[in-house]
């Protein structure tokens, strides 16, 4: 089970790109600790269905939503969720659904936290009846969503997300350069994030010149 809490968005700045960055070492370290056994990925990934950071780490990990006809779990549509693996295939969502939907007034002004919980109840291969086919599933038990975007495409957003974030803190280190101590420790802190998010692009666009390299040998 991998539990994770991606940045959030905030007014004025919605971190777009610096999750991007987050969403390709996770899926590099899934891809490295779990091999092809089957695992679950949850938590508050403050990703929306409808956003492209979403379909870039399904794509990334070819990962099946529990719950895709879930309503809202915070104040920005739903952000938490449920993942299993592709090894997974042959499990059954059961159930899944938003929980703590109480408040703690009469009124129904103060709810029991910023986030729904987000529940699903899961069957392995073993207690059902054979193989579990994705194609006989119903609303609500979960599905591999037709994203529209496979690892390629993926990893190619993951490379233009971080060259906006690597453009924009390059900008904010100008800006900054010449306010004495704030200004400073700011342009410090600047370059190890530029340098981080160029090690993490340089990772993401190998893997990229690897997928689009012809196969098999070229004739003379």
């Amino acid at each position: 089970v991998f539990d994770t809490h991606l940045i959030a968005g905030y007014p004025g700045r919605n971190y777009a790109p610096e999750r991007v960055g987050q969403l390709y070492e996770l899926s590099c370290f899934i891809r490295s600790y779990a091999k092809d056994q089957p695992y679950l990925l949850l938590g508050d990934l403050n990703l929306n269905p409808k956003s492209e950071e979403y379909l870039i780490l399904v794509a990334l990990l070819g990962l099946r939503d529990a719950c895709p006809d879930c309503s809202a779990t915070g104040q920005n549509g739903r952000i938490d969720h449920i993942f299993l693996s592709p090894a997974m295939a042959g499990w059954t969502v059961v159930r899944a659904g938003v929980a703590m939907t109480g408040t703690l007034d009469a009124q129904g002004r103060i709810p029991l936290s910023d986030h729904k919980a987000l529940t699903a109840v899961l069957r392995s291969p073993a207690r059902g009846q054979g193989r579990f086919r994705l194609a006989s599933l119903r609303p609500g038990q979960g599905r591999i969503w037709e994203t529209g975007m496979n690892r390629r495409r993926a990893l190619l957003g993951v490379v233009t997300g971080l060259d906006r974030f690597i453009s924009r803190t390059a900008h904010s280190i100008h800006l900054n350069i010449a306010i004495p101590f704030y200004g400073w420790s700011h342009a410090r802190w600047g370059l190890r994030q530029i340098a981080a998010a160029k090690r993490i692009q340089s990772q993401a666009l190998n893997e990229l010149t690897e997928l689009t390299r012809p196969t098999g040998r070229r004739r003379p």
